[in-house]
């Protein structure tokens, strides 16, 4: 094979050729030169080829990147001690986390030298995430990564539905991968996670009504549904801020929520402000 990593290599390499094919030590000057440009067309050629293929890397990377740069501004990673790498592939939606020892520099600065936990999130969306997903405005809903989307050809009347795939965040840095409908009022902000779009609807009727005024004595997964609130996104606040041996209890006192909501400052307000009014504490 000849070595194309430089015109001069090429133009050796094809001279060594030639001197072994006719069975010469030295070329004259005419067979020297046929071997040069033979060595020339073979580097220009190796040459476009590999423009091309950065060229064809650089445009079917532009999507991923551009994806990646939004799932990172608008979706809270659950992150260890070094961070969380974040990967994005197009194809059928998903998200796997795994957690590995970090042994670079960084990793055992963290860790006197012994090396630290560092978590990697690989995310897989359609190619149209952006349009599909971002645009409409369904990317994170109630703290919740949408993965995928598609809008029903003919929803219930007085609303928007869409058949979707998202991604919650359960203990530590494990994901669980959930699909459904996303449900919508026309001319509404509000969006619901649910099991069918049926579901999705009566789950934003409960949210019109008024919330009982009766104060709760505790703070639980059923509450949060009473009020209107979707499974899913409830869910995934509890793991974010909430102690394991708190979502396994599967409930809390109000004023262990009160603590748990100013601690976690602007994620999910709507979703908190629901559960505070309820409990007495809010507005």
């Amino acid at each position: 094979m000849i070595p194309t990593t430089s015109l001069t290599a090429a133009k050796d390499a094809t001279r060594r050729i030639a001197r072994s094919r006719l069975g010469v030590a030295r070329l004259t000057p005419a067979q020297a030169l046929d071997a040069d440009q033979q060595a020339e067309a073979i580097f220009a050629a190796a040459e476009a080829a590999s423009k091309a293929a950065v060229e064809e890397r650089r445009i079917s990377d532009a999507p991923r990147a551009a994806v990646a740069r939004v799932i990172a501004a608008v979706y809270p990673l659950r992150q260890t001690v070094n961070g969380a790498t974040l990967y994005v592939n197009f194809g059928p939606p998903g998200l796997v986390a795994t957690t590995a020892r970090d042994w670079t520099s960084v990793g055992r600065r963290y860790n006197s030298g012994m090396g630290c936990t560092a978590s990697t999130h690989r995310v897989t969306v359609p190619a149209d995430w952006l349009d599909m997903v971002y645009v409409p405005g369904l990317a994170v809903i109630d703290g919740v990564l949408t993965l995928s989307a598609e809008l029903m050809a003919h929803p219930p009347v007085g609303f928007l539905a869409w058949r979707a795939t998202w991604a919650r965040q359960s203990h530590g840095t494990s994901v669980m991968v959930e699909r459904g409908y996303l449900v919508r009022r026309i001319g509404g902000t509000e969006v619901v996670h649910a099991a069918t779009w049926e579901a999705g609807i009566r789950l934003l009727a409960r949210r019109a009504k008024p919330a009982d005024r009766k104060p709760a004595r505790r703070v639980t997964l059923a509450l949060a549904t009473r009020l209107g609130l979707c499974r899913t996104g409830s869910l995934a606040w509890a793991h974010r801020h909430l102690t394991p041996e708190e979502v396994t209890q599967g409930w809390i006192t109000p004023d262990r929520f009160r603590e748990a909501v100013a601690a976690a400052g602007t994620d999910s307000v709507p979703l908190t402000a629901r559960v505070l009014d309820a409990i007495g504490g809010g507005a």
